[in-house]
C-alpha cells in the first residue's frame, strides 16, 4: 500500500541512466546477438523490446516448465539455452525445474469511511485462519489502512485495503483461473474463465463472512439488492498468485551466477550468502545484492 514496495525498487535504480523501465509488455522470447552476445528481449511478435549486456532473472517463470502450462511454448530461457548451449546454465535450469510452488488465489478489495472503520477496529494486520475454520478455502486475511489525512491528503477519512489468501488446496483445485485483472491475463494473454472467476470470489467472500468477528457486510450471503461493488471502493477482484511461496531447494549460489552466458539469477527462489529463509523477501533482496556484486567483481577482475 502507498507504494512502499515500488519505492524500494525505484530507489535502487534511481540516478542510473542506463536503466529504462518498461511496463505492460511481456517478454515472450529471449535471444542472443550473434555479433556481440547481447541479450535481446522480444515480444510475442518477435519484435525487440529491449537489449542488455546481462540478463538478470528476478523471477523463475521464464526458466520454469510451468510457463508452458500458462502461456504455451517452451520457457524463454530454456529455448535460449537450447539455441546457445551452456552446461552451467543447463544445470541451473534443471535445478529450477525441480522447484515447486505453493500457489494461492487472492481476493483484493478496499473501502473507506464507516466500512473501513469496522475493518480497522479488528486490530490486526495479518491473521492466519485456523485449520478448523474455513480450512478448505481461506488461509490468511491481511488488512492495511489508516486515515487519508495521515498521508498529506486534504481529506481526513479512514481507508482500508483487504487481501484474502486461499489455501494451497483451493488454488490447486481451481487452476486455470487467473483473474481478468491479473498480469497473466492482461499482459500475458493467459485465458481465464470469467464466470468461474466470479464464482470463486463469491466462495472466498462467503468463507470470510463465516470467520468470527469479521464485519457483517463482508459477504453477500444475504445480498438481496445489496452488491459488494456498492460497499467497496474497489473489488472484490481475483488474482491467481501462481508463483507464490517456492518449495524445495533454493538455486545454489554457484549456479546463480553464470558469466559464460551473462546471466545472474536472483529472487526468493535463490540462495543468498546470508542464508536467508527460502521464499522470503529477505532472500529476494539479498540474492539481488549478491547478483550485482558478482557482476561488478567479474568486470573488475577481467
Amino acid at each position: 500500500a502507498n507504494g512502499e514496495m515500488s519505492q524500494i525498487a525505484s530507489s535502487l535504480i534511481a540516478n542510473t541512466p542506463s536503466i529504462e523501465p518498461k511496463y505492460k509488455t511481456m517478454v515472450r522470447h529471449l535471444t542472443r546477438s550473434t555479433s556481440n552476445g547481447e541479450w535481446e528481449l522480444r515480444d510475442k511478435s518477435q519484435q525487440i523490446i529491449g537489449v542488455a549486456d546481462w540478463l538478470i532473472v528476478a523471477g523463475s517463470s521464464v526458466a520454469h516448465p510451468r510457463w508452458s502450462n500458462i502461456f504455451g511454448g517452451d520457457p524463454p530461457l530454456v529455448q535460449a539455452e537450447r539455441d546457445h548451449p551452456d552446461p552451467k546454465l543447463r544445470e541451473a535450469l534443471d535445478a529450477i525445474a525441480m522447484q515447486e510452488v505453493s500457489p494461492r488465489m487472492a481476493v483484493f478489495f478496499s473501502c473507506s469511511g464507516s466500512v473501513a472503520r469496522q475493518w480497522l477496529s479488528l486490530g490486526f494486520n495479518v491473521a492466519t485462519v485456523d485449520d478448523d475454520q474455513n480450512c478448505s478455502i481461506l488461509s490468511k486475511i491481511m488488512i492495511h489502512g489508516g486515515r487519508k489525512g495521515d498521508n498529506g491528503d486534504d481529506e481526513d477519512e479512514e481507508w482500508c485495503s483487504i487481501v484474502l489468501h486461499s489455501t494451497e488446496e483451493f488454488a490447486i483445485r481451481n487452476s486455470g483461473v487467473y483473474g481478468a485483472s491479473s498480469t497473466a491475463a492482461r499482459v500475458g494473454g493467459a485465458a481465464t474463465d470469467a464466470s468461474m472467476e466470479n464464482s470463486l470470489v463469491e466462495e472466498m467472500m462467503a468463507a470470510l463472512g463465516e470467520v468470527p468477528g469479521i464485519p457483517s457486510n463482508s459477504s453477500n450471503n444475504n445480498s438481496g439488492d445489496c452488491s459488494l461493488s456498492n460497499i467497496y471502493n474497489y473489488g472484490p477482484a481475483l488474482h491467481r498468485w501462481g508463483n507464490a511461496f517456492p518449495k524445495g531447494e533454493p538455486l545454489r549460489e554457484d549456479l546463480a551466477f553464470v558469466p559464460s552466458s551473462r546471466i545472474a539469477f536472483c529472487g526468493d527462489y535463490v540462495a543468498s550468502p546470508e542464508r536467508a529463509r527460502f521464499g522470503s523477501f529477505e532472500s529476494a533482496l539479498l540474492s539481488g545484492t549478491f547478483a550485482g556484486e558478482n557482476i561488478s567483481k567479474y568486470y573488475n577482475e577481467s
